[in-house]
C-alpha cells in the first residue's frame, strides 16, 4: 500500500479515534488541518535530495471542529464540522537539510523514514506565522512527514550488501516473468523482511535492484510492476560486487564507472 503525507486526515471524517467512554465534553474552535496524499518515495543513501513530489499536494484548511476533551484535559479526537477551504502550500515548504545520506542508518533493517516537512518561508496561517525553518506541526503535535525508504543500491534482498546474492534473486525474478508469471502478483525479494508481492519493501526492493533505472526521473516512485528487472541488472550488480571484492571503495563513484552513466 501507499502512506499518504502525515497530516490530519481529509474534511469530514474524524482526524483520531474517539473514545466517548473517556469524554468529558466537547467543545467547538477553529481547527488548522494539513492535508496531503503524497506517495512514498524511494531513494538510494548515496542519493543527494528528497523528491518535492512527494509534498506538491500539501495544503491546509481552517475548519471549525468539535474537540473531545478527557478528564485530564487533553483532546482525544476532533471532528470537523465546517470545513474550510484547502489552501496549497507545496511553494511554501522543503525537507529543511534532511537528504537520504544523512538519514540513512548504516547496517539498519529499518528502511522506512519519516522526513519532516519544514516551513521554506515564512507562512501565515489564521493570523499565525510559521517562521521559516520550522517544521510543520498537526493539531495533535505531531509533524507534518512523509514516508521515505533508503536504502543501497544494488540490494535486492534488503541485507545492506549489493553481491552475487542480489544478482541471483534479479536473475531468478526474471526467469519467473520470462516463463509467463505476471509483474502484478509475482513477489521479487525473498528477504524475511518483505511479507507479501504487495508489501511496499517488496517494491522498495525491486528498486534497489533495479540498477540501471538511475536517471528515469520518476525512478523514485515507481512501483515493481512497472520495472524492468533482467539479466542487465544482474551483470551490473556483479560487476559492482567483483570491484569491492577486489578492493574497489563502494559508492556512487563506482556505480556510475559501473553504468557508464553520471547522475
Amino acid at each position: 500500500t501507499t502512506p499518504d503525507v502525515t497530516t490530519d486526515t481529509n474534511p469530514n471524517v474524524t482526524t483520531e479515534p474517539i473514545n466517548t467512554e473517556i469524554t468529558t465534553r466537547v467543545v467547538t474552535e477553529t481547527v488548522v488541518h494539513y492535508h496531503g496524499q503524497g506517495t512514498v518515495g524511494f531513494y538510494l543513501n548515496i542519493d543527494e535530495a528528497f523528491n518535492k513530489e512527494q509534498i506538491k499536494d500539501l495544503s491546509y484548511s481552517i475548519d471549525v471542529s468539535n474537540l473531545y476533551i478527557d478528564q485530564y484535559g487533553d483532546i482525544v479526537g476532533d471532528t470537523v464540522v465546517i470545513p474550510g477551504e484547502k489552501v496549497s502550500i507545496a511553494d511554501k515548504v522543503n525537507f529543511g537539510d534532511q537528504v537520504p545520506n544523512n538519514v540513512y542508518v548504516p547496517g539498519s533493517l529499518s528502511f522506512a523514514h519519516q522526513v519532516d516537512v519544514y516551513a521554506a518561508e515564512d507562512i501565515i496561517i489564521n493570523g499565525q506565522v510559521i517562521p521559516a525553518g520550522t517544521v510543520l506541526k498537526n493539531r495533535n503535535g505531531s509533524n507534518v512527514s512523509v514516508t521515505a525508504y533508503v536504502g543501497l543500491k544494488g540490494d535486492g534482498n534488503l541485507d545492506n550488501m549489493a553481491d552475487s546474492t542480489d544478482a541471483s534473486l534479479v536473475l531468478n525474478y526474471y526467469a519467473k516473468l520470462s516463463t509467463g508469471e505476471n509483474s502484478e502478483v509475482t513477489q521479487f525479494s525473498d528477504s524475511i523482511l518483505v511479507n507479501s508481492h504487495e508489501d511496499t519493501l517488496d517494491h522498495f526492493a525491486a528498486f534497489l535492484a533495479d540498477v540501471d533505472n538511475q536517471l528515469d526521473p520518476d525512478n523514485w516512485s515507481k512501483m515493481r510492476p512497472a520495472r524492468l528487472i533482467d539479466s542487465t541488472d544482474a551483470s551490473f550488480i556483479l560487476r559492482y560486487y567483483s570491484n569491492t571484492s577486489t578492493g574497489a571503495e563502494g559508492g556512487k563513484a563506482l556505480w556510475e564507472e559501473v553504468l557508464g552513466i553520471n547522475w
